[in-house]
């Protein structure tokens, strides 16, 4: 499975005209993963290999950043406040589902204009 929204995924969009298009657009962009070892955190390494994300995502010629943070069945707070403190918005929520063979996963996707 991927992190992909499916064409079958039940997503409530924030704004439908406008995030559903850019979420849609090729090239496409997203960050699988970010994580940092607990004594590494608050030091600026997740926010180094973000950098290191959007710049790759800028050579391969993408306009948006996107990212999946996990809200079931654990909620990753601190994944979300990152992205929002590095200038990405909500876009989107799925509903849950079966993803990862985890029942009842859910997520929000955050987007992020790339100048």
């Amino acid at each position: 499975d991927s992190q992909e929204i499916q064409p079958e995924t039940d997503v409530h969009w924030v704004s439908p005209h406008q995030f559903k298009d850019l979420y849609e657009a090729r090239p496409h962009a997203s960050i699988g993963v970010i994580a940092v070892a607990q004594h590494a955190a608050r030091q600026g390494v997740a926010t180094e290999m973000l950098h290191e994300a959007e710049v790759r995502a800028r050579a391969m010629g993408a306009s948006h950043l996107f990212s999946f943070v996990v809200l079931c069945p654990i909620a990753n707070y601190s994944s979300a406040l990152f992205h929002l403190e590095n200038g990405f918005e909500m876009m989107a929520v799925t509903q849950p589902q079966t993803l990862f063979d985890v029942d009842d996963y859910q997520s929000t996707l955050y987007g992020k204009g790339l100048a």
